[in-house]
């Protein structure tokens, strides 16, 4: 799945890498040029320095005397220090002393003074700048030609310094970039999950919401780029809550419009006086049409209801003894017993019709369903802070692959040839949800099905 978040943290990373590369290698290239200015403008200086010094003391005849005072065979015993500061006559002079070298002679080939030992020897003695030597032994030199006076002066820098140099500006410049880069993409995490979370609350109140809940989501500070999302959204949240409110008040205008045309029906077939062979299948259908249009009903009435109904402390015990002794005549007609354990008494918040519906449609599937003279247990218990409600019969049981089928509305596999219109669970399941308990199918040992329902005790 594919992340705003992320997508912006490896864009802004990628983004801020590759500016900072291309700064440092701007950087890199404009120093590189610079340092070379310097350092070529610092050897034509130093070249006219020693072309005075060269003209001084060859008229003092005293050329061996420049030798020795810019010779540099102390050097080994100099310090490897760059923060040397001395400054001591005596020292032994600073490491970097070998990276600079002098030169001078005569025009006719005569070499009058060199250092360091390892400065190189041109033969071609041509002014201006030139490079020379490879690798670590190159150098950078600047030649001064005096005709006049016969004499050339060469100054001269080993490119490996001006290369160091160059390189430690740009890790001096790269080092800040690697340090602060963390620290800015942290706060640029923390910037985007801020100005996302809007998203994650409108997130958190979608996935919080039950499937029936259609209000509006608040509109008020709302960034702008999210007012027409959310608006949009809603518009479509109360274009689906007026199309289930037509589906529902059809359901309910369809099943009462339905209900004086079957009570018609069934007047007319009893005033045929029709033989009951004839008139038993006649009968068994209209009852079906009848129960189908009442639990039409009742699922008309009970859906507007979801999060809307008035939860009061209700004895669970008193509702069920009642209700078992109200359909055991039903249950006598088909030589079916009803046992009712009660537990103790039981107290729930719930409403005393969609309870006593729950309860009828349970007892009266177990009716329909269980073996002829069977036992039909309504167990009440509790199990921790629930309350335990299980109605328990030994007829063909569901399989487990369809028990959640049967639970959807008109789904009645396999059991076409009993009287019912695949609602009775679907209603239970419904009631169960506005009282925010739990319903499981299970298996009776021995062959069968209990329904369990938990619900919030008090």
């Amino acid at each position: 799945m594919r992340s705003i978040r992320r997508f912006m943290l490896l864009t802004l990373l990628l983004l801020l890498s590759l500016s900072a590369m291309i700064t440092v290698f701007w950087t890199y290239l404009h120093s590189s040029h610079e340092v070379e200015e310097v350092f070529d403008a610092s050897l034509v200086q130093n070249a006219k320095v020693l072309h005075g010094q060269v003209i001084a003391y060859r008229q003092r005849a005293a050329l061996q005397e420049l030798q020795r005072s810019v010779s540099l065979e102390r050097l080994d015993q100099a310090p490897d220090d760059d923060d040397y500061h001395s400054g001591n006559a005596n020292d032994p002079g600073h490491p970097y002393e070998y990276q600079v070298g002098f030169q001078a002679g005569s025009l006719d080939g005569e070499l009058w003074v060199s250092t360091p030992p390892d400065f190189p020897v041109v033969e071609r003695v041509e002014p201006g700048f030139m490079t020379v030597g490879e690798g670590d032994n190159r150098w950078r030199l600047y030649t001064l030609r005096n005709p006049e006076l016969g004499i050339w002066v060469r100054s001269g820098h080993r490119m490996a310094v001006r290369d160091e140099l160059t390189g430690q500006i740009a890790a001096k410049l790269l080092l800040p970039i690697v340090v602060v880069l963390p620290g800015l993409l942290l706060l640029l995490s923390l910037g985007i999950r801020r100005g996302l979370a809007p998203l994650e609350t409108i997130r958190q109140s979608l996935a919080s919401r039950r499937s029936d809940d259609l209000q509006p989501l608040p509109s008020e500070r709302l960034p702008s780029e999210l007012v027409p999302v959310v608006g949009s959204m809603n518009d479509l949240f109360a274009r689906v809550a007026s199309t289930l409110d037509r589906e529902r008040r059809f359901t309910a205008d369809a099943a009462h419009e339905l209900r004086t045309p079957l009570a018609a029906l069934r007047i007319h077939l009893e005033k045929l006086r029709l033989p009951e062979t004839q008139s038993a299948d006649l009968m068994c259908s209209i009852d079906r049409m009848e129960r189908v249009v009442t639990q039409l009903l009742m699922l008309a009435r009970i859906e507007p209801q979801r999060g809307k109904v008035p939860l009061k402390p209700l004895n669970l015990s008193q509702r069920c003894c009642s209700l078992v002794a109200e359909l055991y005549p039903k249950a006598l007609e088909r030589g079916l017993s009803i046992e009712f354990e009660e537990g103790a008494d039981l107290q729930v918040a719930g409403d005393e019709t969609l309870l006593d519906i729950l309860l009828r449609n349970l007892i009266e599937n177990a009716i329909r369903y269980t073996c002829a003279e069977d036992v039909i247990r309504v167990r009440l218990s509790r199990e921790s802070d629930r309350a335990c409600i299980e109605v328990i019969d030994h007829g063909r049981g569901i399989a487990e692959a369809d028990r959640q089928k049967v639970l959807e509305r008109f789904y009645r596999e396999g059991r076409q040839s009993v009287e019912g219109a695949g609602l009775g669970l679907s209603i239970v399941v419904l009631i169960v949800e506005l009282h925010n308990g739990e319903l499981r199918l299970e298996e009776t040992p021995g062959g069968g099905l209990t329904v369990r329902v938990l619900l919030p005790g008090i």
